[in-house]
């Protein structure tokens, strides 16, 4: 029931195959779950997903000795976390958007990406949209229970009001009607690794060096940070602009805002 329970799901399969998983969850050992935490981070894992994932086993021993009577130390408790380096300052330009929106041949997915780009809303706040949830004629989004736990109301655009009315509105259901909340990701990932393949080779037929880091490095939850980089720039306020991005300290908004400044 959990926000994150399908992502959640995932890390419980992981560690019901692991090879701690026939153990008594008495006689799990520090040294048995950094072995783990190495084997993932040998596999490829991310420090970021390390973390959530020992975050997951460390629930457990939490509830089963809050809980259901086990008498036991937590041993993810016991062992060090591999250190996230995660914080991301790459906005994507207008050229690198378009090209990769080109790339996309599916409607819908392409306006869920528009308007990633310009309401900054969450990739998971813009999946479970409802109709119920668009006043185009007030141009409101209205969220409940986000992220963070609280409602709030984005003001979009009359451009956003505009790929909305291109979804063709209805009176009730989801905004968008793909079924699982990666399909966007998994298409932009695609869509990028195209347009970067397709600039390289209009590059090289043009006699000319491609730019390293034209259509590299980018990430959907980028478009995140380029929507409200793009509000300050616009002349927004801090206190507007956390309104509409629902980041609730100044630290959080800060790692998503990214100025360009104007050069002469």
């Amino acid at each position: 029931l959990k926000k994150s329970g399908l992502k959640e799901q995932s890390f419980i399969r992981y560690w019901c195959g692991s090879s701690g998983a026939s153990e008594k969850i008495t006689k799990i050992t520090p040294q048995q779950v950094a072995v783990c935490r190495d084997k993932l981070l040998h596999e490829g894992k991310s420090s970021a997903s390390v973390v959530r994932m020992l975050a997951l086993l460390s629930h457990v021993f939490s509830i089963a000795s809050k809980e259901w009577g086990y008498y036991l130390i937590n041993p993810v408790q016991m062992i060090r976390k591999p250190r996230v380096q995660n914080s991301r300052s790459r906005r994507p330009s207008a050229d690198e958007l378009q090209s990769i929106l080109q790339q996309i041949q599916n409607n819908e997915i392409r306006l869920f990406i528009q308007l990633a780009a310009d309401t900054a809303m969450r990739r998971s706040e813009l999946f479970n949209l409802s109709w119920q949830a668009v006043d185009l004629n007030k141009r409101r989004v209205y969220l409940r229970d986000t992220k963070n736990g609280s409602d709030r109301v984005v003001v979009i655009s009359n451009v956003s009001a505009g790929y909305f009315r291109a979804l063709n509105p209805t009176a009730q259901g989801r905004v968008f009607t793909f079924t699982h909340v990666d399909t966007p990701s998994k298409a932009f990932r695609s869509a990028l690794l195209t347009a970067r393949h397709s600039y390289v080779s209009q590059c090289l037929r043009a006699g000319v060096n491609p730019e390293v880091c034209h259509l590299t490095n980018l990430r959907l939850h980028d478009l995140r940070h380029e929507a409200t980089s793009a509000l300050f720039e616009r002349g927004l306020s801090i206190p507007e602009v956390a309104s509409i991005t629902g980041h609730k300290t100044l630290a959080m908004l800060g790692r998503y805002t990214h100025v360009l400044p104007e050069l002469d």
